[in-house]
């Protein structure tokens, strides 16, 4: 992941992914970043202790059960809580 500007602590914050159809920015904790490189590249995180991230805009949800493309926008694109996500160990 390229690093647009360096922050003077261990959050890493990622702008939105334009391929997704909700606005999704999202910013981690280290520990929380590990767990997401394992989840993206199909391996066992191996944690040091929980990891932390925040959504200020909402985010898109995966479903399920709801079979259509165009349903799932619909639910997506209407999430616009806060989240505060947690990553086990």
């Amino acid at each position: 992941m390229p690093v647009l500007r360096k922050g003077m602590n261990d959050w890493t914050c990622m702008p939105d992914d334009p391929s997704t159809p909700a606005n999704d920015p999202m910013c981690l904790d280290k520990n929380a970043v590990d767990w997401a490189k394992a989840w993206k590249s199909h391996t066992e995180p191996k944690l040091s202790g929980a990891g932390m991230g925040y959504m200020l805009q909402g985010g898109g949800s995966a479903s399920n059960t709801i079979r259509s493309q165009r349903n799932r926008r619909k639910a997506r694109n209407g999430c616009k809580n806060r989240r505060i996500l947690c990553f086990l160990a």
